[in-house]
C-alpha cells in the first residue's frame, strides 16, 4: 500500500552559516502516544480525511510550528568567503564552531513497529516517515511528444538573515574563464557539488553521491536546449514504506531558466550550489530543478507539505526519507533507509555493510545529530545537524565528505563514526 501521509514541520537542527557565529537547534517532541491515538482514529475518518489533516493534526498537539525557524547561513567556498567582509568571514569561537555554514538536516524520522525502525529516543518513536510526493500526472518515459510539467524560471527565495548579502536570479560567471560556466566540462564528479548559502545540505550530499557513483545518471538527467534553457528529467518516485521508495514507472520533465541565485552585490558570484570555483553549470541546474519541483504538485501534496516553496523549502532541510526520494529521482532506483547497529563490538560488521554499499556504487548518506549543550566542538572536524556523503570505509577507517566542498571530517574508525553520526543512513537497495 503506497502511504500518502507526509509528516510536516518535524523540528531540525541547523547550524548558523553567513557569519558562523550563532546556530538553532529545534527540539523533538515526544508525539507518539499523539500519533499512535490519531491514527488509530483512522477507520473513522476515512483515509482520504487523515492523509490531509493527519500532519497538521499531529503538529498542533506536539507544538510543532509549521515554519522551522530560519537558519544563518555562510559563505559557499572558501573563494567566496574571502569576498566577505571582515564580520561575515567564517570566524567562529570555539563553541560555536559547531554552528557554521548550510548545516540545515532534518531529524531522521522512527515509524513504530518498524523492524529497520527500531524506537529511537531521537526523535521520539511514533513520528511518521514521509510519503512519495504525488509530483505530477506525468506521462511514461519515451513519450517524445510531451509537454514539459513545470517551466521553472524563479523558485522562491528565503528572506536574508541579518548581516546575510542579499541574493537575487542572474548568471554567475567562471572564476577562471570569466565566462558563463557550460553545463558539463569533463567528466561529472562529487568535487563540483559545492554548497553555498542554502541550507540543503542534504539535498546536495545526495547529488554529490549520485555523481561520484553513477556520473551517467547525472549527465542523462539533464540537457541543454537551443534556448539557452535546460530539460532535467526526473523519475517519480513512491514511499512503499517509511523506509523504501521506488519509481513508479513515470518521469518529470522540468525546463529550468539559466538564470540561477546570485549575489546581488557581485551578481558574478553564485549564491547557492556553486558555479563560480567548479566551473560548470550542473550541480547548480540541478539543485534549481529540485527547488521548483513542487510546481507540479497537485493539491493534496501541496497540503501535507508546509507553506514554503522554491529554495525556501529547500532551506528547511531534509531527512533520511527525503534523501532516499531524492535517490530515486535521481537514479530511478529503489532506494533504502537503514538503521546503524551501533553496539560495541558490532564495528567489523557495520563496515562490512557500508563498504558493501560503496562496492556497489551505491551512494551512502548520513546526518550528524547536534551536539549536547555545552559542547562546542565535535571531532573530527564534523558539524552538528549537517548531513555527509560516506566516500570510503577500508581497514576500518571511514572517510566523509562535506558538501560544503571544505572542511571534510578527519578520517575516523568505525566505533568513533559510530559514536558520532545518527542512527540510520540512506543509500540505494
Amino acid at each position: 500500500m503506497l502511504l500518502d501521509v507526509l509528516a510536516d514541520g518535524v523540528p531540525i537542527d541547523c547550524g548558523g552559516m553567513a557569519d558562523g557565529l550563532t546556530g538553532c537547534y529545534g527540539k523533538l517532541p515526544a508525539i507518539g502516544i499523539a500519533a499512535a491515538a490519531v491514527m488509530a482514529g483512522a477507520a473513522v475518518v476515512g483515509p482520504a480525511v487523515l492523509a490531509v489533516f493527519l500532519p497538521q493534526l499531529l503538529n498542533a498537539i506536539a507544538g510543532v510550528p509549521v515554519h522551522p525557524p530560519e537558519t544563518p547561513h555562510a559563505p559557499a567556498t572558501q573563494a567566496v568567503a574571502r569576498t566577505l567582509t571582515a564580520e561575515t568571514a567564517e570566524s567562529a569561537p570555539p563553541s560555536t564552531d559547531v554552528a557554521q555554514k548550510g548545516s540545515t538536516e532534518f531529524d531522521p524520522v522512527a515509524q513504530p513497529n518498524q523492524p529497520e525502525h527500531p524506537p529511537r529516543t531521537t526523535p521520539a518513536a511514533g513520528q511518521l516517515a514521509p510519503s512519495a510526493p504525488e509530483l505530477s500526472q506525468s506521462q511514461p518515459e519515451g513519450d517524445l511528444d510531451r509537454s514539459p510539467d513545470a517551466h521553472i524560471d524563479k523558485p522562491d527565495l528565503p528572506q536574508p538573515d541579518p548581516g546575510q548579502r542579499p541574493v537575487q536570479f542572474g548568471q554567475p560567471l567562471g572564476a577562471v574563464s570569466g565566462k558563463q560556466p557550460p553545463l558539463f566540462d569533463g567528466p561529472v564528479t562529487r568535487d563540483q557539488v559545492v554548497q553555498g548559502d542554502l541550507g540543503d545540505c542534504g539535498t546536495l550530499a545526495t547529488i554529490g553521491g549520485v555523481a561520484g557513483h553513477r556520473p551517467s545518471d547525472i549527465t542523462s538527467a539533464i540537457q541543454q536546449n537551443p534556448d539557452g534553457t535546460y530539460t532535467v528529467t526526473l523519475h517519480k518516485a513512491s514511499f512503499l514504506a517509511p523506509d523504501r521508495t521506488v519509481p513508479t514507472g513515470q518521469t518529470l520533465e522540468l525546463t529550468v531558466t539559466p538564470d540561477v541565485p546570485v549575489y546581488s552585490s557581485d551578481q558574478t558570484l553564485s549564491a547557492y550550489a556553486d558555479q563560480t570555483e567548479t566551473g560548470v553549470a550542473w550541480a547548480s541546474i540541478m539543485e534549481k530543478a529540485m527547488a521548483g519541483v513542487d510546481q507540479t504538485w497537485n493539491a493534496r501534496r501541496a497540503a501535507q507539505s508546509s507553506p514554503a516553496r522554491g529554495y525556501e523549502r529547500l532551506d528547511e532541510g531534509t531527512n533520511a526519507g527525503n534523501r532516499a526520494e531524492l535517490l530515486t529521482q535521481l537514479t530511478g532506483q529503489p532506494a533504502v533507509v537503514r538503521s546503524l547497529n551501533k553496539t560495541p563490538g558490532n564495528e567489523a560488521a557495520a563496515a562490512a555493510e557500508l563498504r558493501a554499499c560503496l562496492d556497489n556504487q551505491k551512494p551512502v548518506i548520513i546526518g550528524v545529530p547536534s551536539p549536547p549543550p555545552g559542547v562546542g566542538r565535535l571531532p573530527h572536524d564534523l558539524v552538528g545537524g549537517h548531513a555527509y556523503e560516506v566516500t570510503s570505509v577500508e581497514n576500518g577507517i571511514v572517510k566523509m565528505r562535506n558538501p560544503w566542498g571544505f572542511k571534510h571530517p578527519t578520517p575516523m574508525t568505525m566505533r568513533e563514526f559510530l559514536d558520532n553520526v545518527r542512527d540510520v543512513y540512506t543509500t540505494l537497495e
